[in-house]
């Protein structure tokens, strides 16, 4: 007997500040925060977020002697995975033997979208500049600034399958005992991103490996592992027959 099965698994969540899209740094006041309008298009006041841009919110504001204000950190964000899989097996019966020969296939995505600060993150020190904090922040005055950067957008497409064929026999020693025999083979690709948008630091050359360029594979160098053998031994004893 033979049986294929597929299946599709998805699962996603989705978080956002109460900014997100406002592009509140640009229009505060109508006249924006200065140095912080970031991504957003149009004029103080009536900015909205530009194309492309994944945050537009308020920047974080660490502000002595008042409560803070801004956009959380690592907000918007998004995480989610797609899974493909597939199935097959034989099943065969021979006398005390029940043999299943099978192959599974998981194809797995992962796409994650974040930034730490993607609208920035001020600490204006108390009366660092104008004598007035609000006023610093207003002008764009910081003492300390952050601002969190990604490289070719910010999310990001993980990728990796595992193929895993398999055999196992049901061996049916006794009315009373069967044995449980097996093995199967993990074969799991090293993890590659949809746009090669990683690289992998290898200490011992000082080598920077980046998927896609100059030869190198999708996986940045990295390989995978040809040895995860999984053995599966069992049994199986019907006690007290009368």
């Amino acid at each position: 007997m033979n049986q294929f099965s597929f299946g599709y698994n998805r699962i996603f969540d989705y978080i956002t500040s109460q900014g997100t899209g406002s592009c509140a740094a640009a229009n505060l006041i109508g006249v924006g925060i200065q140095n912080a309008n970031l991504g957003c298009t149009g004029s103080a006041g009536s900015a909205k977020c530009g194309p492309g841009q994944y945050s537009c919110g308020l920047t974080s504001l660490l502000m002595t002697g008042y409560y803070s204000i801004g956009d959380r950190g690592y907000s918007p964000f998004q995480g989610g995975t797609n899974i493909f899989s597939w199935s097959d097996t034989l099943d065969v019966v021979r006398g005390k033997h029940d043999f299943k020969f099978g192959f599974n296939i998981r194809d797995n995505q992962m796409n994650v979208g974040t930034e730490a600060f993607q609208d920035g993150f001020w600490v204006p020190l108390s009366f660092a500049y104008s004598q007035n904090i609000v006023s610093d922040v207003l002008m764009g005055l910081t003492s300390v600034a952050l601002h969190d950067q990604t490289f070719n957008g910010p999310v990001t497409g993980r990728r990796w399958k595992i193929y895993r064929p398999y055999v196992q026999d049901d061996w049916r020693i006794t009315r009373d005992l069967t044995l449980n025999l097996g093995v199967a083979w993990d074969l799991t690709t090293p993890i590659s991103e949809a746009h090669n948008r990683q690289a992998n630091y290898i200490p011992a050359t000082n080598q920077l490996l980046v998927a896609g360029q100059n030869g190198v594979d999708e996986w940045a160098g990295v390989q995978r592992s040809w040895t995860a053998f999984e053995p599966r031994i069992g049994f199986a004893y019907k006690a007290g027959r009368q």
